[in-house]
C-alpha cells in the first residue's frame, strides 16, 4: 500500500496553516449535515450559513484532503474540451442546457469574486487559462466552446498560432481558446479560506468519520466512528472519490482515478520570460491532455494520470510527468522534481457532472471531472439555492438517482483503457501532423 503524500504535495508547504478541527462528539443537531470539506462542501456550507441554515460539516481526515486539496490549481470555467456542448446538451436535456452552460462559464468569476469578498490568501491570479489546440479536431472544439458559450452570454476568446506561440513561449500549437475569468490559485489555501468564511458565517466544521447513515422522522440521523450522533433534516455528500462504503450507491457508480502532479525547482527570471510569461495557466486539449502552470513560488506544476497504478506510481510518474514536460517545451535549462503527490478524483464516464437524489433528504453532487475548482464551487452554490429554495430550476443539471455500472468489473479497467486509448490517439495525430 502505497504511502499517502497529502503532506508532500506544494500546496501544503505553501499553505497557510490551519487549525486542527474540533472532534465531532455526543449528540449533535442540524438543518444540513454536509459530509466532505473540500471544494463543493464548503461552498455550500457557506451560502447556506450565509442565508441563516443550522449547517454542520464533518469531515474524515482534514480539510481539503482529496481531490480538493491535490489538483493542479487551475480555475478552468468550461466543460472538458472532449464533451462537445452537443453531447452535454443531449445528456441533461434542452431544458437544461443553457443554464448548465452559463453555470460553468461563470464560474471562474464565482471563484476570483469569492476569493475577493472574503479575503481568502490563496495566491490567487486571475490571469485568464488558455486551452490550446494541437490538430484540427482541437480548433473544431475551440469554435465550438466560443460559439455555444456565447449563445448564453459568455465570452471565449479565439487565438491563432502566433498568438499562441507568444503566450506559451514555445511553438507546437494551431490556436488555443482563452478563458479570460479563469486563472491559478493555491487550492489547499483557497479550501482552507473557504472553510474559514463558512465558519465565522455559522457552519460547525467537525473532524469525525461518518460511518452509519439511518433515515429518522425529521431527516437523517447520522453516526460517526467516535461515537457521535448526528440529527439533520437533510444531508449533502460531497465526499467525491474518497465515498468508501459510505453510500454503495454513490461507490458503484463513479470511476475512480488517480491524478499525480509534481513541482519542479524555482526557476531564474530568464525562463519566467520566456515560458508563459503572463501566467496564464495552460491546459491542452489533447485526450491525454498536458497542463502547465507557474506556481507562485515560481515553479513549473504539471500533472496528469498514469496508465498503472502500484507501490512506485509516485516515483515513476514524477519520472514520466518530467520527461514529457522536457519534450514539449523544448529549450528548458535541467529540471528536477522537488514535489510530487497524488489523488483520486472521481469520473463520471461521460465527464458530465451529476446532482444524485438517493432519497428522503440526502443528495449527492459529484462528477467535476477535472474542472473541480471552478465547477465544484458553482455546484456547491447552486446545491445550496436548491434545498433553501426546493426549486430544480436553480441546479445546473437534473436532479436524477446515480446509476451503477452495468459490469462492475468494466469500472476497475475503465481508467486504465481510457488512458491507453487517450495515449494512442495522441501518439496518432503526431505522427498525422508530422507527414
Amino acid at each position: 500500500m502505497q504511502r499517502d503524500t497529502f503532506e508532500q504535495s506544494l500546496w501544503s508547504a505553501l499553505a497557510p496553516t490551519s487549525a486542527e478541527l474540533p472532534p465531532a462528539q455526543g449528540l449533535l443537531h442540524a438543518d444540513v449535515t454536509i459530509i466532505g470539506a473540500g471544494v463543493l462542501g464548503l461552498s455550500a456550507a457557506l451560502a447556506l450559513a450565509e442565508a441563516g441554515c443550522s449547517i454542520l460539516v464533518v469531515e474524515a481526515e482534514q480539510i481539503a484532503f482529496g481531490a480538493s486539496g491535490r489538483n493542479t490549481g487551475f480555475v478552468v470555467p468550461s466543460l472538458k474540451g472532449s464533451l462537445s456542448l452537443a453531447q452535454a446538451a443531449k445528456l441533461v436535456g434542452p431544458a437544461k442546457a443553457d443554464s448548465l452552460l452559463r453555470a460553468v462559464g461563470h464560474a471562474g468569476s464565482l471563484v476570483f469574486d469569492l476569493i475577493r469578498r472574503l479575503k481568502i490568501d490563496c495566491s490567487a491570479e486571475q490571469t485568464g487559462v488558455v486551452q490550446a489546440a494541437v490538430n484540427d479536431a482541437g480548433l473544431a472544439v475551440i469554435d465550438m466552446q466560443v460559439r455555444g458559450y456565447a449563445s448564453v452570454g459568455v465570452t471565449l476568446e479565439a487565438a491563432d498560432a502566433e498568438r499562441i506561440r507568444t503566450i506559451t513561449g514555445f511553438a507546437g500549437y494551431r490556436g488555443a481558446l482563452i478563458v479570460p475569468t479563469g486563472g491559478q490559485i493555491n487550492p489547499l489555501a483557497y479550501v482552507r479560506g473557504l472553510a474559514t468564511a463558512a465558519a465565522a458565517a455559522g457552519a460547525r466544521i467537525y473532524q469525525g468519520r461518518v460511518a452509519s447513515m439511518q433515515p429518522a422522522a425529521a431527516g437523517w440521523c447520522l453516526r460517526t466512528t467516535q461515537g457521535a450522533e448526528i440529527h439533520t433534516a437533510k444531508v449533502i455528500s460531497a465526499t467525491n472519490a474518497m465515498v468508501g462504503d459510505l453510500l454503495p450507491p454513490v461507490a458503484r457508480a463513479i470511476i475512480p482515478l488517480q491524478s499525480y502532479q509534481i513541482a519542479t525547482q524555482p526557476l531564474n527570471e530568464d525562463v519566467r520570460r520566456a515560458i508563459l510569461p503572463a501566467r496564464q495557466p495552460l491546459v491542452d486539449l489533447r485526450n491525454h491532455p498536458f497542463a502547465l502552470r507557474w506556481s507562485p513560488d515560481n515553479r513549473l506544476v504539471t500533472g496528469g494520470a498514469a496508465l498503472f497504478d502500484g507501490g512506485d506510481s509516485v516515483a515513476r510518474m514524477a519520472r514520466f510527468l518530467l520527461k514529457r514536460l522536457n519534450r514539449l517545451v523544448p529549450g528548458l535549462p535541467g529540471l528536477r522534481v522537488e514535489h510530487a503527490w497524488r489523488g483520486a478524483i472521481a469520473g463520471t464516464g461521460d465527464f458530465m457532472p451529476r446532482v444524485w437524489d438517493l432519497g428522503h433528504g440526502l443528495f449527492a453532487p459529484i462528477g467535476c471531472n477535472g474542472r473541480g475548482i471552478a465547477l465544484s464551487t458553482a455546484l456547491g452554490s447552486c446545491m445550496a439555492q436548491y434545498l433553501l429554495t426546493g426549486d430544480p430550476h436553480t441546479l445546473p443539471v437534473p436532479v436524477t438517482a446515480p446509476r451503477p455500472w452495468r459490469v462492475p468489473v468494466l469500472k476497475g479497467i475503465a481508467p486504465s483503457a481510457w488512458l491507453m486509448q487517450a495515449r494512442l490517439k495522441d501518439w496518432h495525430n503526431d505522427v498525422k501532423s508530422k507527414r
